[in-house]
């Protein structure tokens, strides 16, 4: 009878045990969800103040703090604190950030301004050379490529 109680127990904790790896399991996923609408949320007031700026020097500043704020989402990304689609739409929308810094001028002279230490925008270069690693990033330069050539393009035109 012994045994019955065994194989009983046995069922019984992985059950439980299966139980306690869903939990931990939809816990993750909730806990991305949240990081990434809280991490949007954030990149949109950012970007909101930045765009509405005035004064140079309030536009140099909120520039400042879009970019701190994009580099913390690298880390995050990077730091594999978000899993799954949430983890892949935080990439996409890196990328598509990245893309539209490195296609302008003014965007790329103002970060180079920021740049303090050698260390500064650790996570950019640690995520472009992932995006690398990928292949995501040819894409990304034949996109700008192109994007580029079509500003350029309207630009020609007088904006046509």
């Amino acid at each position: 009878m012994g045994s019955l109680w065994d194989v009983t127990a046995l069922i019984v904790s992985g059950a439980a045990l299966g139980i306690a790896v869903f939990t931990v399991w939809r816990s993750n996923c909730n806990t991305s969800a949240a990081t990434l609408v809280s991490l949007y949320e954030a990149l949109r007031a950012a970007w909101g103040r930045y765009l509405q700026a005035e004064k140079p020097d309030q536009v140099e500043f909120e520039f400042a703090e879009l970019i701190n704020l994009i580099e913390l989402a690298r880390a995050v990304y990077l730091d594999a604190a978000v899993h799954g689609a949430t983890r892949e739409i935080l990439e996409e929308y890196l990328v598509e950030v990245l893309e539209i810094l490195r296609a302008d001028d003014v965007a790329r002279k103002r970060m180079a301004g920021l740049m303090e230490r050698p260390n500064t925008y650790k996570y950019l270069k640690l995520f472009l050379r992932k995006m690398r690693r990928q292949e995501k990033l040819g894409a990304l330069d034949d996109q700008t490529k192109s994007r580029s050539a079509r500003i350029d393009a309207t630009a020609e035109d007088g904006g046509r």
